[in-house]
């Protein structure tokens, strides 16, 4: 494969593994953090896993008294509740436990933002850089997350957006239709994920 031109200084590529690292680490760290809303509406979400955890429907409906709004739509609140009952005995004694929760959704996050990062490597390589400049490149995808990217499900949104994109890309080069499969089954999820993944199929 020939590789596209690169002329980078080594110190910018020192800087780049550097400042990933201290933001991973970072995260790390803040994973168990007993702070409740790192990123804004995140009680919102967890109470919406807690729901599905203790056996409860995620949405109330609406004409029957008081009920909670779950500003979502389902699919990380699912996974997230899924996860947790494949790693505990007693999935209605984990949704009782709020730092745990919160824990779970913080590790499922990250995992989804370095997913993003492997996937964005991954859009660059098709325009046939090296797998170093590429990596290096795709780092700055978690480098400039904010905090709303720690716990609630817009880590899932965010990588389920990054893989329709990624497939879309493969078909144009390739013109196999099993990406435009892929790609739609993603821009799916990505809706399922958060409303604004609306954007994701009209792409």
């Amino acid at each position: 494969m020939k590789y596209a031109q690169e002329n980078l200084s080594p110190k910018l590529y020192k800087y780049i593994f550097g400042l990933f690292s201290l933001v991973v680490l970072s995260r790390c760290v803040l994973i168990p953090y007993y702070d409740i809303n790192l990123g804004g509406i995140e009680p919102n979400v967890i109470y919406g896993i807690q729901r599905i955890l203790l056996g409860e429907p995620l949405y109330q409906n609406p004409s029957s008294g008081a009920y909670a709004i779950i500003q979502y739509t389902p699919l990380y609140y699912y996974l997230v509740a899924e996860v947790g009952k494949l790693f505990s005995s007693d999935s209605h004694k984990l949704g009782l436990d709020v730092h745990a929760v919160y824990t779970l959704a913080r590790i499922i996050a990250l995992l989804f933002n370095l997913l993003t990062v492997a996937l964005t490597a991954m859009i660059i390589r098709t325009w046939r850089f090296s797998w170093l400049y590429c990596i290096a490149f795709a780092m700055p995808a978690i480098i400039m997350l904010t905090n709303h990217y720690y716990t609630r499900g817009d880590s899932m949104h965010l990588f389920l957006f990054t893989a329709a994109l990624y497939c879309n890309i493969l078909y144009s080069q390739k013109n196999r239709l099993i990406y435009v499969v892929l790609s739609s089954l993603f821009a799916a999820a990505c809706f399922m994920t958060k409303q604004s993944g609306i954007l994701c199929i009209g792409i």
